[in-house]
């Protein structure tokens, strides 16, 4: 026979117990999150061998293969160097200067000089000689992309997207555009390189530099 359940009397206290409290012998599902479960798991011998055998393979590959190789110490480790030594030449240019619009544009010019190089550098020159309204004339294809001995430029600066990106709002019209574009006769400046651009002025300029930026009319020089 069973024994009956004992019900406590009057005088006795009944405890409950608190839901945070486990039974004896409770089973807990495997997919509950526990404290340390996740530790527990990382250092399991299986995943610390798997681990250690990524990590052998790893290293295998970056002295083994050229590709990882160049990804590591070329594109991470030379990376890091680089972009360090830009933040110094920044840091350098911007030394005892408290105006932070003029900082965030030595920062932002000098970022594009170490990625672009050259044709930024030209693009910048003719940005700092020029009005945000002007209109300028830029060469044809072939002139902009000549090879010489002291200036090559890449064929990007022919882009009208690409170069107008940086002289924003300045409006570019390149010469190959003549009699389509109707700001062409509205040009106000001239990209003057490798001697082309010379004869479009109607006065003589006080000197013919390779690469320059001159007003076109002789009634815009003050």
């Amino acid at each position: 026979m069973k024994p009956k359940p004992s019900h406590p009397g009057k005088g006795q206290k009944t405890t409950k117990r608190s839901p945070s409290q486990k039974l004896k012998g409770q089973i807990v599902p495997d997919n509950a999150l526990i404290s340390g479960s996740w530790f527990a798991f990382l250092f399991r011998p299986i995943n610390l061998l798997f681990g250690l055998t990524a990590f052998l393979f790893l290293v295998w590959c970056i002295k083994s293969i050229n590709s990882y190789n160049w990804v590591y110490n070329g594109l991470l480790k030379d990376g890091v160097k680089y972009c360090g030594m830009v933040q110094n030449e920044i840091d350098k240019r911007t030394k005892g200067l408290y105006d932070p619009i003029k900082k965030r544009q030595i920062a932002y010019d000098t970022k594009y000089e170490a990625k672009i190089g050259t044709e930024f550098m030209v693009l910048k020159m003719i940005r700092d000689k020029t009005p945000p309204n002007a209109i300028i004339l830029f060469p044809p294809p072939l002139i902009l992309t000549q090879k010489t001995t002291y200036l090559t430029l890449r064929y990007e600066i022919g882009m009208k997207p690409w170069a107008s990106h940086f002289l924003y709002p300045r409006t570019i019209v390149y010469e190959q555009e003549k009699g389509k574009n109707p700001f062409y006769d509205k040009a106000q400046y001239i990209f003057v390189l490798h001697g082309w651009g010379f004869d479009h002025l109607d006065y003589e300029p006080q000197q013919r530099n390779a690469v320059d930026i001159l007003p076109l009319h002789k009634s815009q020089i003050r």
